[in-house]
């Protein structure tokens, strides 16, 4: 029985046909439909949820040119985290899949700042047109100034007073890493530097600090003269804040006032050395970092200070004090130091300074080297001045300077295979990897790619948690324009350890070459059979009809029936050069 298969195949042609095609492809089309939510406030980090279609494994939300850090749900949803601190406005939505293709949804997004609430109580109006209003709720740490005193009230210029500000926090959330700075000018700070640590301070709790200071002999101003003081704080998000404030304080103008009597020598009738600034030599302090710590020391006092020495770390002396912090003459030493943090490398810690006159200043040098299993964070260092005033007696004024130590990440940044060759005008992919080289995991921001005279193309990621050892890598496709060297700029943000953003910035070199050609209009590693002489070639003539009948004639009584095609001898000489007939050798044989 003979089964007909013609029927049965056209009938299959004809459903495949029928297939709808637009159906499938609608499956790999990439859209943006929305985002979830369309609306956020900037105080808090939000986690958005980005529908449409399209969506592969490894696709990125961008916000403003902000890749987030994206997880991918299905092809269908994407969620993303957009970070605290975001800048407010109206934004477009774009999904980018790693094949660098996109969508987008134009202001899909709206990023507000929260706006201070009124509570409800009032006070009540003295008249019908005032009103008073309640005070601003924040929904985030605000920390002021509440109050400040000096003791004593009235200060003189050359004395020590003590200052007391009271700090309140008038946010709703907790502030966290509260930093103090005292600025040097009119009022220089004692015993602790310019900085003090208050940690952490809950909604609505105060705190009070108390910072011992002197008055400048250069003073510029009396009576109400301003002051500085910087508060730097953060969220419990991280997000990190910064207020200056500006008080009054009474200096008595010492020229003016009612006529006294000549003034006998007192126990305020003495040297004073005070540490007006100070600076390292390193960008950064870093555990292992080696730097040379400059000071500058002046006598604010009113007597010379003789055999000024400068013992960091702390000193001590053989001798008992009295009560006004004299000594008799005896052996400094400055073994007893707090070298946990920062140690002297190279000389001691024992530096003679020489004399110093009253309103002069010198400098000193100590070269310190940073503990390698110090942790980041702000340390105070302590360095005493031990001297002589003009009776003989030895006195010691020990002054307190904060050191910043910080624990950058150390990552790599190269190739992680052989990238090239790169031809002017030609694109090609740049196979770029980052790697954390340190011992610890560390959080990064976006790394961006960058060259001049070249354009790059997905050149921006937001890297994210990298574990000690871990890597990412980015895929940019570059398009050289000159030739030569050519340094790609990589640029990685973080977050230091103050919550301060900070940018690596490292350099990979590459080499661009021209574009050769290896023939007329031939490109390097085109195909010979595509050259316009190869196109050239002649083309076999129609066949008339009574050539294809002889043909069929042929095919019958089982002779070549093929269509003649062009041989060597109907192509250019170029492409087909003439045999040259082999050279006879005579060979001579010899007789005998």
């Amino acid at each position: 029985m003979k089964i007909r298969r013609k029927p049965l195949q056209l009938l299959l042609i004809l459903m495949i046909l029928a297939t709808p095609i637009s159906n499938v492809a609608a499956q790999d089309t990439l859209a943006v439909t929305g985002v979830s939510p369309n609306a956020v406030q900037n105080h808090v980090a939000n986690t958005l949820t980005v529908s449409g279609s399209g969506f592969v494994d490894g696709a990125v939300v961008r916000v403003n040119s902000t890749n987030l850090s994206t997880t991918f749900v299905n092809q269908n949803s994407l969620t993303a985290q957009l970070p605290a601190g975001f800048p407010a406005g109206v934004y477009t939505i774009t999904v980018i899949n790693p094949d660098t293709t996109q969508a987008e949804l134009a202001n899909a997004l709206t990023v507000s700042a929260p706006t201070p609430t009124p509570t409800a109580t009032t006070a009540p109006s003295a008249t019908p047109t005032e009103e008073a209003t309640a005070a601003p709720s924040y929904e985030r740490p605000v920390i002021v100034i509440e109050s400040y005193s000096t003791d004593p009230a009235s200060l003189t210029i050359g004395e020590e007073f003590d200052l007391r500000i009271n700090l309140e926090n008038r946010g709703q959330t907790k502030a966290t890493n509260v930093i103090v700075s005292f600025s040097a000018g009119d009022f220089l700070p004692l015993g602790s530097g310019n900085v003090a640590t208050v940690g952490a301070l809950g909604s609505g709790k105060e705190k009070e600090l108390t910072q011992n200071m002197i008055v400048n002999n250069a003073i510029s101003s009396f009576n109400n003269t301003p002051y500085q003081i910087t508060i730097n704080y953060s969220d419990e998000q991280g997000t990190a804040y910064s207020e200056t404030f500006t008080i009054s304080l009474n200096v008595a103008y010492a020229g003016y006032g009612y006529a006294t009597a000549t003034p006998t020598p007192s126990a305020a009738d003495r040297p004073r050395l005070v540490i007006t600034g100070y600076e390292v030599d390193a960008e950064m302090l870093k555990p292992g970092t080696q730097f040379n710590l400059k000071i500058q020391v002046s006598n604010l006092g009113t007597q010379d200070a003789n055999q000024v020495t400068m013992v960091s770390g702390g000193a001590s002396t053989s001798t008992s004090t009295d009560t006004d912090n004299s000594q008799a003459p005896g052996e400094i030493s400055g073994s007893g130091g707090d070298f946990t943090n920062f140690s002297p490398l190279g000389v001691s810690n024992i530096q003679s300074l020489g004399r110093i006159p009253v309103g002069a200043s010198v400098e000193g040098n100590q070269p310190l080297i940073v503990n390698v299993s110090i942790q980041p964070g702000a340390y105070s260092f302590k360095i005493s001045f031990v001297y002589t005033d003009p009776n003989g007696n030895s006195r010691i004024d020990d002054q307190v300077i904060t050191l910043l130590v910080f624990s950058p990440p150390v990552v790599d940044v190269n190739f992680y295979r052989t990238a090239g060759p790169f031809f002017v005008g030609q694109p090609n992919v740049l196979p770029i990897q980052i790697v954390n080289l340190g011992r610890s995991s560390i959080v990064l921001g976006n790394l961006t790619v960058t060259a001049p005279n070249a354009q790059i193309e997905n050149n921006t990621i937001l890297v994210g948690t990298l574990e000690a050892g871990g890597y990412y890598t980015l895929d940019a496709t570059l398009f050289p324009e000159q030739a030569g060297r050519m340094e790609l700029e990589i640029k990685v943000d973080y977050t230091d350890d103050f919550n301060q953003p900070q940018t690596i910035h490292l350099v990979l070199p590459i080499e661009v070459q021209e574009m050769e050609m290896t023939g007329p209009e031939m490109l390097p590693g085109e195909d010979p059979a595509m050259s316009p002489d190869f196109m050239m070639m002649p083309e076999s003539s129609p066949e008339t009809f009574f050539q294809k009948v002889w043909r069929f004639i042929k095919g019958l009584i089982g002779l070549d029936s093929g269509q003649k095609q062009p041989g060597a001898g109907d192509y250019p000489q170029e492409i087909f050069p003439e045999e040259i007939p082999p050279v006879k050798e005579e060979i001579i044989v010899p007789i005998g």
